[in-house]
């Protein structure tokens, strides 16, 4: 059965509760066994985290991947550069969408089984001063930037979907996060630089207070027992 996996914070990697980075706005399709078939991964730079002054470009063309495979639980392993003679570049598709496809076993030149890949994203060939200039890496439990850190589903790991919904969205006074009956559930809010807005916890239906908020994008964390999601909400 085809899996698409939207990453999020926190899996647990068998017995094992491994750290990773909060990923919204980031999909891997499929999340395969031992990364020795093509997966295509997706990221929508206006859900990702940058330093400041280093936001990528929602109209550039193609975006820099680049990424180690990961051997051990967190480690970084023969890495291949954004600029390398075999590295892919994730491409846009018009609207800030940016994707590429790869089989990681023959991308790092190592034998299955993989872990998982980490990587990051920076300016590559759209004309920055240098390549690092721009970055876009996933956000760390404390709001700030951290590389991503993919680690395949199906190796001992439960995937687990957290069933709930969101209204109204857009938001102008607060919106409501609702799940099922007994449901206790913890929604962090962040902005677009990373920065926690805030942090609300209820159970079955959580009521984010959004009139401060300046308009715009905020991104929204869920955590549930060992469930979690991501995804974005707008303020008018």
């Amino acid at each position: 059965m085809k899996k698409i996996f939207t990453l999020c914070a926190a899996l647990i990697f068998g017995a094992t509760a491994f750290s990773q980075s909060v990923m919204p706005g980031v999909t891997i399709s499929p999340i395969t066994t031992d990364g020795t078939s093509d997966i295509t991964i997706t990221v929508d730079v206006s859900m990702i985290c940058s330093p400041a002054g280093k936001e990528i470009d929602p109209t550039w063309t193609s975006i820099g991947f680049h990424s180690g495979a990961m051997l051990t639980p967190g480690g970084w392993a023969n890495g291949v550069d954004w600029n390398g003679t075999n590295a892919i570049q994730l491409t846009n598709d018009g609207n800030g969408i940016f994707s590429g496809t790869f089989n990681p076993s023959t991308y790092y030149n190592v034998t299955a089984p993989l872990l998982g890949f980490k990587f990051v994203l920076n300016a590559a060939a759209n004309g920055a001063t240098g390549p690092w200039d721009n970055e876009g890496k996933g956000f760390n439990a404390d709001s700030t930037c951290t590389d991503f850190v993919v680690y395949f589903a199906e190796l001992g790991v439960e995937e687990t979907t957290l069933n709930f919904s969101v209204a109204p969205n857009p938001t102008e006074v607060s919106t409501n996060f609702t799940f099922a009956a007994g449901t206790e559930a913890t929604v962090s809010l962040f902005d677009l630089s990373g920065k926690l807005v805030s942090t609300t916890t209820g159970v079955e239906k959580v009521t984010v207070a959004t009139e401060n908020l300046t308009s715009g994008s905020y991104i929204y964390s869920i955590a549930s027992g060992d469930k979690v999601a991501t995804g974005k909400l707008m303020k008018k």
